[in-house]
């Protein structure tokens, strides 16, 4: 409900997009400087198929990410996990390029290392839920889950409590992302607001 509000940071604060919220954003006028993407399954490309991204906007991407991603950014792309055994072997052929990897298991962990490894001293993450309410995720568009999908997620799934009281869902694999949040955050030096 809030995200016209990130119109106001751009020049003023890093944005860096979730690949599934890059077409969102875009919609709205939001050009964010960064999308990270870390996940291989088509839909998470179908998000923004046909969507002409700036080639201002930088791609940091896990290696497993969808091909397709990759080829639809114009601008500058960077891969995020050079300890892969497939780069550690490059490495004897490229100089050393420096590294932003750390705990990765989703594109906004890829995205808090990112903000940590440019100086941010103050991390807002804006739609990390790590959960679904009604049918689906609280940001509206950003699941890559089909309703089918979804179906199966909610067998597996456990009733939480949200930041705010309300009974929501959840999984094991978000409870695993929320466990590496919790230990980034511990660790970070400055100030991180959900």
């Amino acid at each position: 409900k809030n995200v016209h509000l990130l119109q106001q940071a751009k020049g003023r604060a890093v944005i860096i997009s979730a690949d599934t919220m890059v077409g969102y954003l875009l919609e709205r006028g939001i050009i964010p400087d960064f999308v990270v993407s870390v996940d291989p399954q088509e839909r998470t490309y179908e998000k923004y198929k046909g969507v002409d991204i700036p080639s201002e906007v930088a791609l940091v991407f896990h290696p497993g990410c969808s091909d397709n991603i990759f080829k639809h950014f114009p601008g500058p792309k960077f891969v995020a996990a050079p300890s892969m055994l497939p780069y550690k072997w490059l490495q004897d052929y490229w100089s050393e390029k420096g590294s932003i990897e750390g705990d990765v298991q989703c594109q906004v962990h890829l995205g808090f290392n990112l903000a940590e490894w440019l100086g941010c001293q103050k991390i807002i993450l804006v739609g990390q839920d790590l959960s679904y309410s009604n049918e689906g995720m609280h940001a509206k568009g950003s699941s890559y889950l089909s309703s089918s999908d979804f179906d199966v997620v909610k067998t597996r799934s456990r009733w939480v409590q949200d930041i705010f009281g309300q009974s929501v869902r959840t999984e094991p694999t978000f409870l695993n992302y929320k466990a590496i949040f919790e230990k980034k955050i511990a660790r970070f030096s400055g100030d991180v607001v959900n």
